[in-house]
């Protein structure tokens, strides 16, 4: 049995979501440095390739021809702060 042709998908987003971060870099910091630590705020922008309940992965680059991609990622929904939809 062949596989089914690639369809490219059609949903493009914008994500802003709130992400873990350090300021360290593998070095031990002052406890006034560990008390300056806030959350990320990261925005993504690609094709949505995957959603449910709890996230949605998005990829930034697709071959059109056979549907490899690149640059994917899966965002928890708890984690988005805004979600717009754009025109691909």
């Amino acid at each position: 049995m062949a596989d089914a042709p690639f369809v490219m998908p059609t949903r493009l987003v914008r994500i802003r979501w709130e992400d873990a971060c350090s300021y360290s870099e593998g070095e031990w910091i002052t406890w006034d440095r560990v008390q300056e630590a806030e959350l990320a705020f990261i925005q993504s922008t690609g094709f949505v390739a995957k959603e449910t309940d709890k996230y949605i992965v998005l990829v930034g680059s697709i071959c059109e021809e056979d549907g490899t991609a690149g640059s994917d990622i899966c965002i928890p929904k708890a984690n988005i702060v805004e979600l717009t939809e754009l025109t691909p």
